[in-house]
């Protein structure tokens, strides 16, 4: 199945298998890229109506007694003499338009240009404009002018507001529009909404078009079906005599309709060598162009059916002035939208290319930002704390990142830096060790592996049966082996032999009497992850990841052969590509701050291939119900996806294509022509039977923004061309319209295709409007033009207008163009704005080193794994998952070689927190606690006199009161309770006096706080997160340890900041011990009370100029044999 974001890649994918395997190339395609095929009309089938079809079967037989024939046609049961043809309609909405049928339209809502411009309408189905006859008679309806002209049932127009807009009640009364009770009901575009059936009941005769009239021949029925419509239709009302103006001579309107034939390879979201019909209707009418100010223009695509039955009529009532009728009569209008005219000589296509131009560099901030905090970080005569604060600030926004709000886990609100996967430089620091600031770019990442990964419930699906499938293979063959158990063929091979011992055993044949020896009973192997079974397990998870991912014998690379053997890889091997692909991710995660892609600009990018890692990471994660702390299922799908990836597909001599940097289009020429083409070369070519496709993914976020994806990198880059596609580009009249003047270049066109090439051998292109007259050109007079156009309808005169503009393109002394018939793609060409281009070459580089090939593998942290269980050899095994008679186990893919765009996770030293951490595992097993480094060094001159700098508290999480004594005894609330039936958090939080560099530690001790078995999910910071703790276990205690957040290689941080005022943190779930040795206390308010007491134990450590100072405290906390209300209230929850 083709995935829509990959459609690039992997159509190109195909036609290399296909010619690897067939041996030959495919023919080539019938139209190039810069190439496109016109026809004048493309006229459906079958047009809208009624029709019957009849089917006859003739049989005849031959024989000495001569032929005998049988007719058989389709007859009713009823009636089996009478012959019944089959009625059907086809059916066309003659009202409305559907909007996806729409390909685009120019010029777009809201957008600006010059009055002279023409206003078109691009269609995605060719046949729309004829797919209803335009009238009934033959000029209307029938292929005309030698079958090269076709009338169209539609017709764009544009008018100005004034035109259109009714300014009393009592016109609207006397036009009898229905459901009008103010001139407010009037909508914007200067249309009125009403029914079908209404317009026809409704409305004045004299006011509509002559439906009556036009089909007063056809079947009663056909009439009465569309006057009984109940369709919601726009009608709008221009004067008659503007209606008499436009519609003088209807057949004309067969010169702008035309369809297009394109190839639409570089288009967004297109694929290779695909081609599109698109059918184009262009206006009759220009905007104002007698303007001084931009003036709103609002354009109409209206139904001409039967107007030719109408016209008459209003001519007629134009030469009579009939009073009981209204200066106005009701057109259908199909669609509708609203620009800008502008007066002459605007800001055009050019001029805005080259705005374009101007700001186009790598995505990150602003370059003037970045050189002017650059210039601050330079200079000599500034505060040194700014200069270092621009110095900073400019570091970190230089590789993309951006500041951000960060609220804490505990609610404190505090800066961060962040980015996306589109970063402007290929190596950088993932954590700046002069800032301290948490960085985000990688948690967005997890955060949003679950939302794309848990919504899509197919992969998500799918990914749990692929783990349950070789979860529980691997494991039923690793406990067979581990425990010398039978394998299911031996079970079945001793069937026989045993029937015979049981049959020997009844007739009395027994062997020698043999002394009975006691049974050796072993402890069987059932923990697959056990110090013995480890290595035999993940053993055949890599047999049996292997044959799963594999289609027959080879690995699945969506292009095999041979059936997938596990239809559960398929769905994730593309959901995994898809993603390479950057699909599905929000634009707010792409980008994260909105300087980075502002409007009329152009942004070049990588893409950080960690950050994508811990995307698939965290995706591959769901569904993860077994392993804790190495998940080996997912190493297995990563380190055989990466086996795809390092692999040429099936002789196509092209490794999977994964995109490495990009570049996001963001200007209003996107919305101006949607299908903008891109055309990517390279300074290598690469051989035919080894070329990659020169672009990734080239897709439309929205109506202004674009995003194009490269595989290779831009330093292989030799141009990148956008230029207009030949279905979009604007139509005007003439180069230049004012009131007094009309100028017409006319382009020159060949019907000879040798005359052409040689034109465009010598000059590029074919001679366009744009250059200066030359002898290749016609150009004609002004007083000649003046009849080619109506200055007070702007209205073209198209009838006389192609006959003189094809009369002057013949060219009977080289043959080169001879065409005597008028038609609409004629015209269309000489209404055509010439077709540009822009071209982005990179600066050269001055480097001579040689580029590194890409080679894209996701990480997989394979030392750690060894390290952990050894060597991984997979065990050999009769009953392995197969599906195919070969089934080899693929080797590990090497390690990659390509140059990252960021470190990767062994090499990072920053504590910030990357992914989520899963609790440990707390088992009651001896850990060493880690020992401090003593640097000896010269002591001081006088001794430093050490005292405690911290208090300390600890209470649980539904209190807030201190567990401190002081000389008036524990205070009445400030207890442990120990007869909680269900577990609570227990806040240790520790107060600083004085502001030092300080780690903690809390170790209890002699009369436990806990029980022994402590399983809870660990400890985690609930306040001030500048510190990361760590949880060790022993035989008679926990230890907690406090580690500043720091990038530094020694541990302790200056504390003086004001930033460490308090730090707690929560020990979950604890398991409180009960009282064992109790003593009296005194309880204020209370008096003596029997109560348990527990010592915790804290040692500081402090930096000074000697050597670390290890400082012990001790502090007591009393424990009360009784249940909270806390504990009751969480059984009511």
């Amino acid at each position: 199945m083709e995935s829509t974001v990959r459609a690039l890649p992997q159509r190109h994918m195909a036609k290399a298998v296909k010619w690897g395997r067939d041996g030959e190339k495919t023919a080539p395609p019938p139209l190039g890229p810069d190439e496109m095929q016109l026809y004048s009309f493309y006229r459906p089938g079958l047009t809208a109506g009624d029709y019957t079809i009849e089917a006859v079967q003739e049989i005849s037989t031959s024989s000495d007694a001569g032929t005998q024939k049988l007719t058989v046609t389709n007859v009713r049961s009823n009636n089996l003499q009478r012959s019944d043809p089959q009625a059907f309609q086809v059916v066309v909405t003659r009202f409305s338009l559907d909007p996806d049928i729409i390909n685009s339209y120019y010029p777009p809502d809201g957008h600006q240009d010059e009055g002279r411009i023409l206003p078109h309408i691009v269609f995605n189905d060719k046949h729309y404009p004829w797919e209803i006859e335009a009238g009934v008679s033959d000029n209307m309806k029938r292929q005309v002018d030698g079958n090269r002209n076709l009338v169209p049932w539609v017709a764009l127009l544009v008018f100005d507001p004034e035109e259109l807009h009714i300014d009393t009640l009592a016109e609207m009364i006397a036009l009898r529009i229905p459901s009008v009770k103010s001139v407010n009901d009037q909508n914007l575009n200067g249309s009125f909404t009403m029914q079908a059936q209404e317009y026809f009941n409704n409305v004045q005769t004299g006011s509509r078009i002559s439906f009556e009239q036009a089909l007063r021949c056809s079947p009663p029925k056909t009439l009465s079906d569309i006057k009984g419509s109940k369709e919601s239709v726009q009608v709008i009302f221009p004067k008659k005599q503007l209606f008499a103006d436009m519609f003088q001579e209807p057949e004309s309107m067969k010169y702008l309709a035309h369809v297009r034939n394109v190839n639409t390879v570089g288009f967004p979201d297109a694929g290779v060598e695909q081609f599109s019909l698109y059918s184009i209707v262009v206006s009759s009418r220009t905007g104002r162009f007698d303007i001084t100010n931009p003036r709103t223009q609002n354009c109409h695509l209206v139904s001409i059916g039967h107007v030719e039955s109408t016209v008459g009529r209003v001519l007629s009532w134009l030469a009579s002035h009939i009073a009981s009728d209204p200066d106005r009569i009701g057109i259908f209008s199909l669609y509708s939208w609203v620009y800008t005219a502008l007066p002459p000589d605007p800001v055009n296509f050019i001029d805005t290319v080259r705005d374009l131009i101007r700001n186009h560099q790598m995505l990150q901030t602003n370059d003037k930002a970045l050189n002017q905090l650059q210039q601050n970080s330079e200079r000599d005569k500034i505060d040194p704390v700014e200069k270092e604060a621009s110095k900073l600030l400019y570091d970190r926004l230089r590789v993309g990142n951006v500041p951000a709000r960060w609220r804490t886990e505990t609610g404190e609100e505090s800066a961060a830096i962040n980015r996306g996967p589109p970063v402007p430089l290929s190596e950088f620091q993932i954590f700046d060790k002069s800032i301290g600031l948490m960085d985000l770019s990688y948690s967005p990442a997890w955060q949003l592996r679950k939302t794309l990964a848990i919504s899509d419930t197919a992969f998500s699906s799918a990914l749990m049966r692929f783990r349950s499938t070789l979860t529980n293979t691997s494991a039923n063959r690793t406990r067979k082996d581990m425990n010398s158990l039978a394998s299911e063929g031996d079970l079945v091979n001793n069937i026989s032999k045993s029937i015979s011992n049981v049959g020997e055993l009844a007739n009395g044949q027994v062997g020698d009497p043999q002394r009975l020896n006691q049974p050796i009973i072993a402890n069987p192997i059932v923990d697959v992850k056990s110090k013995e079974a480890l290595s035999t397990y993940q053993g055949y998870l890599s047999t049996g990841a292997t044959s799963l991912a594999n289609a027959g014998s080879e690995l699945y690379n969506e292009f095999n052969e041979a059936a997938p053997n596990n239809n559960d890889w398929v769905l994730v091997h593309n959901w995994l590509m898809d993603k390479l692909f950057l699909a599905d991710i929000p634009p707010h995660q792409l980008f994260p701050d909105p300087s980075f892609v502002p409007s009329e600009a152009l942004r070049y990018f990588y893409i950080d291939d960690f950050w994508m890692d811990c995307l698939i990471d965290g995706a591959l994660s769901v569904a993860n119900h077994l392993d804790r702390d190495d998940d080996m299922i997912r190493v297995q799908i990563k380190e055989k996806f990466n086996i795809y990836l390092s692999s040429v597909v099936n002789g196509s001599g092209i490794r999977p294509q994964i995109p490495g940097c990009g570049f996001v289009l963001r200007s209003k020429l996107v919305k101006t022509m949607p299908d903008l083409r891109i055309i990517v070369k390279w300074k290598v070519p690469e051989p035919k039977n080894a070329a990659r496709e020169a672009v990734c993914r080239y897709t439309r976020y929205d109506n202004t923004t674009i995003i194009c994806l490269l595989d290779r990198m831009p330093e292989e880059l030799d141009s990148i061309t956008l230029q207009q596609p030949p279905h979009q580009q604007r139509f005007s009249l003439g180069s230049h319209l004012t009131k007094d003047d009309l100028s017409f270049r006319l382009r020159y066109l060949y019907t000879d295709t040798v005359q052409a090439q040689k034109a465009e051998a010598e000059k590029g292109h074919w001679p366009d409007n744009l250059q200066q007259p030359t002898e290749d050109e016609a150009h004609p007079e002004n007083n000649q033009t003046r009849g080619w156009f109506n200055w007070s309808t702007r209205c073209m005169n198209l009838r006389k207008m192609t006959s003189e503009i094809n009369a002057m393109l013949q060219d009977t002394a080289t043959n080169s163009y001879v065409d005597t018939v008028p038609n609409s793609c004629e015209l269309a060409l000489e209404l055509n704005d010439p077709s540009y281009f822009f071209k982005i070459v990179p600066p050269v580089q001055t480097s001579a080193d040689p580029v590194v090939p890409r080679h894209r593998q996701l990480y997989v942290n394979r030392a750690a794994n060894l390290a952990k269980s050894g060597p991984q050899q997979a065990p050999a095994s009769k009953d392995a998952i197969k599906t195919s008679s070969d089934n080899k186990p693929a080797a590990v893919p090497p390690a990659p070689t390509t140059v990252r765009a960021a470190v990767a996770p062994g090499a990072v030293t920053a504590p910030a927190p990357v992914a989520p951490i899963k609790p440990p595992n707390f088992e009651t097993r001896k850990i060493p606690l880690p020992q401090w480094e003593l640097v000896l060094r010269k002591q001081p001159a006088k001794p430093i006199k050490m005292q405690s700098h911290f208090d300390l508290s600890i209470y649980p999480d539904y209190k807030t009161y201190s567990n401190q004594p002081n000389l008036a005894g524990y205070d009445n609330k400030s207890y442990i309770p120990t007869k909680n039936i269900y577990f609570f958090d227990l806040l240790l939080e520790i107060q600083i006096d004085v502001r030092h560099g300080a780690s903690n530690k809390i170790q209890p001790k002699d009369k436990p706080l806990l029980l022994p078995n402590y399983d809870g999910a660990g400890v985690s910071m609930a306040g001030n997160q500048r510190f990361v703790p760590f949880l060790y276990t022993a035989n008679d205690h926990l230890t907690i340890r406090l580690v500043p957040r720091t990038a530094a290689e020694n541990y302790p941080m200056a504390l003086n900041d004001k930033k460490t005022e308090g730090i707690t943190f929560t020990l979950a779930e604890s398991n409180i011990a009960p009282i064992i040795q109790g003593q009296y206390v005194n309880i204020r308010d209370i008096g003596k009370e029997w109560v348990g007491e527990t010592t915790i134990t804290m040692v500081e450590r402090f930096a000074t100029t000697g050597r670390p100072w290890p400082l012990t405290t001790q502090w007591k906390f009393i424990k009360r044999s009784r249940r909270d209300l806390g504990d009751v209230a969480l059984k009511k929850l």
